[in-house]
């Protein structure tokens, strides 16, 4: 019904602990969900000084600025781009995870070297026990 009056909804949805406005709008075969921001969190264009003074772009500085454009646009590739703050979460919990599983293996090994140290001892003591004999 949105795509056929062109409108869209209004909601609210609570994001990391925060409460949001969005709009909610047809696309293809769903819906496409964009965060607005509170009138609060809008400062008015009047309101920023850097933008009181006109600026004046002169021909070259444009035709340049547009060149640059031109030679960095390429095809927008989704493999260039990953969740970096997920995988540094999963790294530190694997490595939170192997340290246990090392712990526990480190145990076990102490435990071994340990019962290694005693058979070590046990040795020892026949080889002094039979020399003392002769």
């Amino acid at each position: 019904m949105l795509e056929l009056t062109g409108k869209a909804a209004i909601g609210r949805v609570v994001l990391r602990g925060k409460e949001y406005v969005v709009a909610i709008r047809p696309y293809r075969k769903g819906l496409v969900l964009s965060v607005l921001y509170y009138k609060s969190e809008v400062v008015p264009i009047e309101n920023i000084e850097e933008l009181q003074r006109l600026v004046v772009v002169r021909e070259d500085e444009l035709k340049l600025a547009k060149t640059i454009v031109e030679k960095m646009s390429s095809t927008f590739e989704w493999e260039k781009y990953k969740d970096r703050y997920r995988e540094a979460i999963e790294k530190l919990l694997e490595k939170k995870l192997w340290k246990i599983e090392e712990g526990e293996e480190e145990g076990e090994e102490e435990e071994k070297r340990e019962g290694d140290i005693l058979e070590q001892l046990k040795a020892s003591l026949k080889i002094l026990e039979a020399k003392n004999k002769k």
